[in-house]
């Protein structure tokens, strides 16, 4: 039986998943269009010692698979946590940062919530859970259980911060799964939290509470630069995939590189790319295949701003992780990480790193303005919000026109053709942020396991 496996895209997933199928004894090709490897998943080291990352700015360890690949990586000396005063996270109400409350005696002196609010926690647990009438956006899940308050102020700008998204959008069940199980198995979201603790330990490894977010002394960057390395030759820079072909258990890739087209054939195929890019591949599969469909999934754009000032030039104290910004209050920005203060070696001495995010489906067409407009747009929040003043002593911007996908109330339907798809055409998998979840810690668990699950399925000569 074959053991050769194609993997088209090196971001973070196509990477993994390379480096765990050849730890399993595969042979693996990794097919990358652009330059380097690492997807949306890149960082920036300037000689003035600014530090930025291009995409994703932190990595949340769930499991100790997750860690155990940073030490067989041999990058564990370049490993950095976050530090102890980025636990305190803001929120802006009444047009000022509010600090989110980290203990119930905080919880009720908070400014962030009205009397009223809190009080309808004490209604939650006897709240009848879903029962799945029709698909829930997270926005109906929340108001139903919570209140408006709870949605505007805590879940609005929450979805913001992780998937660039919106709450009326979403879908409960798939872009926030374990929030839609809690109800479900317990009827409640207070229970749950307290009567699942162990449930939570056995399926994500390392409990909530002792999970910590970290990078790299270069940012997030060095993890897929460590794993490109890793594969050596087996990652194929500036080759991009023109077409994907089945026939007789084989699968066929036809290539250009260097404006000369090639093929390779392979056992098993897997497709890491965005599926917006979909459309760069012709599809020969044995049977139809529900591009269009697919693409149904919405990437909103976004841009990142990466701003450095003299630490004299901001009055907030930007002791925490960082602002979200609500909907419902006046600003335009979605929110700021205070990078300086969440790693170290993000600035220089004395100076401090801002990295702001506008667009998103809240204010897509924002995201594609000109950089100069986008930064008036952000200084201008940063101003009123953090105290910022003067202009910037560093800048980088980084303008994603399909940024990060939402899990809408389409998505089941997508999720499901994707099932058939590799239930109809055996050897194709699909692997990716659009499949399982959007945060790098999701995308490398779910790369570990479908390296297990092709192992399992199709057993390698050893």
């Amino acid at each position: 039986m074959g053991s050769s496996v194609g993997i088209i895209g090196a971001g973070i997933s196509g990477l993994t998943l390379a480096y765990e199928l050849l730890d399993k004894g595969y042979e693996v090709t990794v097919f990358e269009a652009g330059s380097e490897p690492g997807g949306a998943m890149k960082s920036r080291r300037t000689d003035g010692g600014w530090v930025t990352d291009i995409g994703p700015n932190t990595i949340m360890a769930r499991t100790t698979n997750l860690q155990n690949l940073v030490d067989r990586l041999g990058i564990t000396d370049r490993q950095v946590f976050a530090n102890k005063e980025s636990k305190k996270r803001y929120v802006v109400r009444n047009s000022a940062p509010v600090a989110l409350p980290s203990s119930a005696a905080e919880f009720l002196s908070t400014p962030l919530f009205s009397a009223s609010a809190k009080l309808n926690l004490l209604k939650e647990p006897f709240i009848p859970a879903w029962k799945n009438a029709y698909e829930e956006t997270l926005a109906d899940f929340v108001q139903r259980r919570l209140g408006r308050e709870f949605l505007d102020y805590a879940i609005n700008p929450f979805v913001a911060g992780v998937y660039a998204g919106r709450p009326e959008t979403l879908s409960v069940r798939h872009a926030f799964p374990r929030l839609y199980q809690v109800e479900q198995e317990y009827g409640s979201l207070i229970l749950g939290q307290i009567l699942g603790a162990r449930k939570r330990r056995k399926r994500d490894d390392v409990p909530k509470t002792e999970s910590k977010l970290f990078s790299f002394d270069h940012g997030t960057g060095v993890l897929t630069d460590a794993l490109g390395k890793a594969l050596g030759d087996r990652l194929k820079t500036e080759h991009k995939i023109t077409s994907l072909e089945e026939g007789d258990g084989k699968w066929t890739l036809t290539y250009k590189n260097s404006d000369k087209e090639a093929q390779s054939t392979f056992d098993r195929i897997v497709l890491t790319s965005p599926v917006h890019k979909f459309d760069d591949i012709g599809f020969q599969l044995n049977g139809t295949f529900p591009k269009e469909t697919l693409q149904r999934i919405w990437y909103p754009p976004v841009t990142s701003m990466v701003l450095g000032f003299h630490r004299d030039q901001v009055r907030h104290p930007l002791d925490g992780f960082g602002m979200l910004v609500p909907a419902a209050e006046p600003f335009k920005i979605l929110g700021t990480l205070f990078s300086s203060t969440l790693f170290p070696y993000r600035a220089p001495k004395d100076y401090v790193t801002l990295t702001t995010f506008v667009g998103g489906a809240r204010y897509p067409k924002l995201a594609l303005k000109s950089r100069d407009e986008i930064k008036s747009i952000v200084l201008r929040d940063l101003e009123h919000l953090l105290g910022v003043e003067g202009a910037p002593v560093f800048e980088q911007a980084t303008q994603w026109k399909k940024a990060i996908p939402q899990y809408d109330l389409n998505y089941g339907t997508c999720k499901d053709l994707m099932d058939d798809v590799e239930q109809q055409h055996p050897g194709f998998y699909f692997a990716g942020n659009y499949r399982g979840g959007i945060s790098v810690s999701d995308c490398i668990t779910n790369a570990q396991l479908l390296a297990e699950r092709i192992r399992k399925e199709y057993e390698p000569a050893y």
